[in-house]
């Protein structure tokens, strides 16, 4: 079988956790024998962990006219919003990125490739509203919901200044392709009970969760050995670095550990876009205290996994994640998991056996926590049974089989 993954970008770590699901899903449908070509309009560079597979990218060029609509779309959006309720700050970015979407994908399924397809699947970012418009009657058409402007209002609200009409805007486009399609997965039964509640979707919402292609885990070699012996403890923070990722918390957390006399040592390492850096009065204080703290920028995907081969401790603070790929890569790479119970987390970790949870905020619980992971049996303990649960329930084959047959069923 031949199948199309539809996705708006592959860009490294720090938002794009979508493009890292269909990355993984991509390897474990190659390794079932399938032929799988992925089409990205929103990233312009390579990637070449799929060329090595086998698997063939479609960059696609935005075409002039599609920016020019998209810019009109995000200025009438913002205007109209601005007007109606006097905030002068307001944007429209739901909008302009779900027209970008759905115009470049209706303009990719007049060309060749996507029409051999026997199986399309597209996110509902704009790309199933414009992939599944002109898609051919031999098609299965799959929307993969992954969350999108709908959850954010809801969960994200006090961090995001969303517009109500950007907002209407993006889901009617969102909607419209979800509907258009034949099957509609999500990752978590969160997720799918979002789309019907609050996106609309008529259509029953299959839960299907993200995977990790482990051959691929397993051929990475390490940024660092992990130092099970050492005093220094290496703990990684991976994703954008913003209020609804938790970086305040960690910030506090790095304060504390500064702030205490002990002879450990401990090593913070943030992946990731610093956005406002004089936000982070500890982040952005590279030694004190027994602690240090070094920033990487945004890393390709396979650097990320180099990073949490090496790593004691992960860390996911989130407020709210449609599924979490940080943490099943970290469990996945060695790394014991201290998160929050949001997204597929609270599935993924038992709290205490495969992972560390900790309230959404909580200080002090998370303090305790990472004090607790401190002993390194404990860690090796978690590390062995988080790996075990991703060979047996998240491994890329077994899932991308199990998504076969709902799309097929």
């Amino acid at each position: 079988m031949r199948i199309g993954l539809i996705c708006p970008v592959f860009q490294p770590t720090g938002g794009s956790g979508i493009g890292n699901a269909y990355l993984h899903r991509a390897l474990g449908l190659s390794a079932l024998g399938h032929t799988v070509d992925v089409f990205t309009w929103l990233d312009p560079s390579a990637t070449p962990v799929y060329e090595k597979h086998g698997i063939r990218v479609h960059r696609v060029p935005n075409p002039s006219v599609v920016n020019i609509i998209e810019r009109a779309a995000n200025k009438m959006a913002r205007s109209g919003y601005r007007r109606l309720s006097r905030d002068s700050r307001g944007d429209a970015y739901a909008t302009a990125r779900d027209v970008r979407g759905a115009l470049t994908t209706m303009a990719m399924s007049l060309g060749r490739e996507l029409g051999r397809m026997d199986l399309l699947e597209a996110c509902e970012w704009g790309g199933a509203c414009g992939a599944f418009a002109r898609r051919s009657q031999s098609q299965l058409a799959v929307c993969g919901i992954h969350g999108s402007v709908y959850s954010h209002r809801h969960r994200f609200a006090r961090h995001t200044r969303l517009a109500p009409i950007d907002v209407a805007l993006a889901s009617a486009i969102e909607r419209a392709g979800a509907n258009r399609a034949d099957v509609a997965v999500a990752p978590t039964s969160e997720a799918a009970d979002d789309a019907r509640d609050w996106l609309g979707i008529r259509r029953p919402v299959h839960v299907v969760p993200n995977c990790i292609d482990l051959p691929w885990v397993d051929s990475l070699e390490p940024v660092q050995s992990r130092g099970e012996a050492s005093e220094e403890i290496s703990v990684v923070f991976s994703g954008h670095v913003a209020g609804h990722k938790g970086s305040f918390a960690l910030d506090w957390l790095v304060g504390q550990l500064r702030s205490e006399p002990s002879d450990r040592r401990w090593r913070v390492r943030v992946l990731g876009y610093l956005k406002d850096v004089a936000l982070y009065r500890h982040l952005s204080t590279p030694r004190a205290g027994g602690v240090t703290v070094e920033t990487t920028g945004v890393l390709p995907p396979s650097d990320v996994l180099r990073e949490l081969k090496g790593a004691d401790i992960f860390l996911c603070l989130s407020e709210a994640e449609t599924f979490g790929m940080g943490v099943l890569e970290a469990m996945a790479c060695g790394a014991a998991v201290i998160s929050t119970p949001v997204g597929a987390a609270a599935d993924m970790i038992d709290d205490g056996g495969t992972g560390l949870l900790v309230p959404v905020g909580d200080g002090v619980a998370l303090h305790r926590a990472i004090d607790t992971l401190a002993e390194a049996d404990l860690r090796r303990r978690i590390r062995h049974a988080a790996r075990t649960l991703v060979e047996h329930r998240f491994n890329s084959a077994h899932v991308a089989a199990e998504w076969l047959r709902v799309c097929l069923a």
